[in-house]
């Protein structure tokens, strides 16, 4: 507890919460093996936060301005490899070390990019839909491939899995002439573009690989991929008509009616169709 008291009065109270968690996980492991007879941060509570503390925990993160996109999408362009896999932060809403894990082989599908449950925080499986604006990011990507690697976004250094974010980002934010943010806040960005275009919580959690609330992480395992899909080009035309790129469809955007009633129309749509060929 005193290490962990250290790194909290250095400002990383993130750090802090990870090393207790981390240790009190390690001694439960302990005292099932046999090695210590309890957990003696078993029961141990932190200490009640203050409402100042509360508040200033609420308002961490933020999302991008619609300014500040066209600004970070062009200054990723300029910084090789790291700045598509920022890009590829922005439009499919992973945690940072997500893309660094994705290989040509095993995750770049025709329709899709696949993400493994087994290095994804939550455990959960999920994907990326193909856009035109994903396909240039992945081409764009090839030109970084090297031959003794085959993950996307290899390290510029090592030709491994990437690191070292934080002199990263910063470079980024120097270059975009930016207000600070971290590569969270990208996830933030996408989730807030979605809310934008009409698509509720629910539909933005799983896009990005969130756990479904409640009840229903338990009972229903539809992955909901068409209407998954749909978000994601909704919000990729959004951006895409932000930096001037090419659109493919029609962006949906926020109404005083009820904003997911044409989008709900139009998956009903949708499935009529399939099931209309399936039946034919």
């Amino acid at each position: 507890m005193a290490a962990v008291d250290k790194i909290a009065k250095t400002g990383k109270r993130g750090a802090a919460k990870d090393l207790r968690k981390h240790v009190h996980t390690l001694l439960e492991w302990c005292v099932g093996e046999g090695y210590v007879e309890h957990n003696v941060l078993a029961g141990y509570r932190a200490p009640k936060e203050t409402r100042a503390q509360r508040v200033g925990r609420r308002t961490k993160g933020r999302a991008l301005t619609d300014e500040e996109i066209i600004k970070v999408w062009d200054a990723s362009g300029k910084l090789g490899a790291f700045g598509l896999l920022a890009r590829m932060c922005l439009l499919g809403g992973p945690r940072r070390s997500e893309p660094t894990m994705i290989e040509w082989r095993k995750h770049i599908m025709d329709d899709r990019i696949t993400f493994d449950a087994a290095w994804t925080k939550m455990g959960l499986h999920h994907d990326v839909p193909r856009t035109h604006l994903v396909d240039e990011v992945l081409t764009a990507a090839k030109h970084f491939q090297r031959a003794t690697s085959d993950y996307v976004f290899p390290s510029p250094k090592t030709g491994g899995q990437m690191s070292g974010f934080t002199k990263m980002v910063n470079r980024l934010v120097k270059e975009a002439s930016v207000a600070k943010f971290t590569m969270h806040d990208l996830r933030r960005s996408l989730r807030t573009i979605m809310s934008r275009c009409g698509y509720d919580n629910e539909i933005q959690r799983l896009c990005v690989g969130q756990k479904p609330s409640g009840i229903d992480q338990v009972y229903n395992h539809d992955e909901q991929w068409i209407i998954r899909k749909m978000a994601f080009e909704a919000a990729h035309d959004y951006i895409a008509e932000l930096i001037g790129a090419k659109r493919v469809g029609k962006i949906v955007r926020l109404q005083r009616t009820n904003p997911l009633d044409p989008i709900k129309a139009e998956l009903l749509g949708r499935l009529r169709e399939h099931y209309a060929a399936e039946a034919s």
